[in-house]
């Protein structure tokens, strides 16, 4: 089973490629030869021994999820869910994110910093004058030569016989995936939920049209999202509700995908292409209220802070990957090749109501654009009227405290385990 791909970016130092790993771990080949002056972006995670250490790497967004915690003295036991990892009744640490490391009985070490930033600063610098210049077709062609370079390797994934599904909700972030899955791909299948009085189907549909790709639309019940809400937890690793939420959804997707795929024959490599992360780059979030009380509560400072807030905590957001993983889904998030070029948007720019369409409309054609919406509902939301996911569980009084006590079910004293902090994950003090 083929599980790495990579793309050169750049080939003089600093060196830069996007890595995209599939469940299996990338060869251990990769990871040894990680040096500091490679900027890596892209989802990767995992670790290889090497003699009597361990070596590994993780992501500088923190996409794949690789946890470990020290049972007895010089022994280590890694997982990707720390849930797995609770019953050990010891401290657990998240792999740090943008480094390679050394894990050994004594500690951890840092052996290289492969995070964007040195190669990131002078792109973001170009990106920030295209900006500064209104110049915003420029800066999509930045984000273009990224992206071009994650569905080469999306490609090349099909070409070894991967299916390509792309979860399409109708807004401009899943469209945009589904245009670009359309010029790489062979025979994309774009896939949407039909939660009932959602406008997302509709707009889905006049999409996957217009771009001529398969679609297949789900419906689903009010009861199989009560049970997808009930597993949510486990399978997202986490008790905070919005990611739970979400979670929710992309299980009830994950099970739709896998009954049409088993019914009509196709391969069982299946890869899903998701629009997430670039409401984090964009800062297109807001809270929900349902019968006066509030959901999704967001900190009150300026959007670039609330941004550096939103990336970083993608760290402890595994609504998407690892919860697709446990379906046998390969989950690829093209968007995090671009995090740095709108981490260069200034906060006047993403202060504004328009900026994600002023930033990201010259990504997809006119006649596709024409189709989606200026605006749309959270997809956990629905519609206004029955408030989705969020209105069920609040109607049901399925609450984070729900959630919390589904993680640590049967394990006493569990809670004060669970490695979150602040919206980040726990990670090991580097030795000197």
């Amino acid at each position: 089973m083929v599980s790495f791909f990579k793309n050169a970016l750049t080939a003089e130092p600093p060196r830069s490629h996007y890595w995209l790993q599939l469940i299996s771990q990338p060869p251990s080949a990769e990871i040894l030869g990680l040096t500091a002056g490679e900027a890596i972006y892209g989802q990767f995670g995992g670790c290889v021994l090497d003699g009597s250490r361990y070596v590994a790497a993780r992501d500088h967004l923190g996409v794949v999820k690789k946890f470990y915690t020290r049972p007895v003295k010089g022994e280590l036991v890694f997982a990707d869910s720390f849930i797995e990892l609770l019953p050990y009744e010891q401290p657990i640490y998240a792999l740090p994110r943008g480094k390679v490391v050394e894990i050994s009985a004594d500690g951890l070490r840092e052996l290289a910093n492969v995070s964007p930033a040195p190669f990131a600063s002078s792109l973001q610098l170009q990106a920030q004058t295209l900006l500064l210049e209104q110049n915003y077709a420029g800066f999509a062609q930045l984000v273009e030569f990224r992206l071009a370079a994650v569905f080469d390797c999306i490609k090349a994934a099909e070409n070894a016989g991967y299916t390509v599904f792309v979860a399409l909700s109708g807004g401009l972030d899943s469209s945009t995936m589904a245009h670009y899955a359309k010029r790489f791909c062979a025979n994309p299948i774009a896939v949407t939920l039909d939660l009932g009085g959602s406008e997302d189907a509709e707009k889905a549909q006049k999409i996957a049209a217009q771009l001529a790709i398969r679609h297949c639309v789900f419906g689903v019940s009010e009861d199989e999202i009560l049970a997808a809400v009930e597993k949510a937890p486990l399978l997202c690793q986490d008790f905070r509700d919005f990611n739970v939420h979400c979670a929710a959804l992309n299980c009830l997707l994950a099970e739709k995908i896998n009954q049409w795929a088993g019914a009509n024959g196709v391969s069982a490599k299946r890869m899903i292409i998701t629009g997430d992360l670039m409401n984090e780059f964009v800062c297109d979030y807001e809270e929900e209220i349902v019968e006066q009380t509030r959901y999704y509560r967001l900190p009150r400072i300026g959007k670039k802070a609330l941004q550096k807030h939103l990336i970083g905590g993608l760290d402890t957001s595994d609504r998407e990957w690892g919860l697709f993983a446990q379906y046998g889904l390969d989950c690829v998030q093209p968007y995090a090749a671009v995090y740095d070029l709108y981490e260069a948007v200034p906060e006047s720019l993403l202060s504004q109501p328009e900026v994600k369409p002023l930033l990201n409309s010259h990504l997809v054609p006119g006649d596709i654009l024409q189709h989606i919406p200026k605006s749309k509902l959270r997809a956990q939301v629905g519609d206004k009227k029955s408030m989705g996911v969020l209105g069920l569980c609040h109607k049901h009084g399925i609450t984070e405290a729900v959630f919390k006590a589904c993680l640590t079910s049967g394990l006493a004293g569990a809670e004060t385990r669970i490695p979150i902090m602040m919206g980040r994950y726990s990670t090991e003090t580097l030795l000197a």
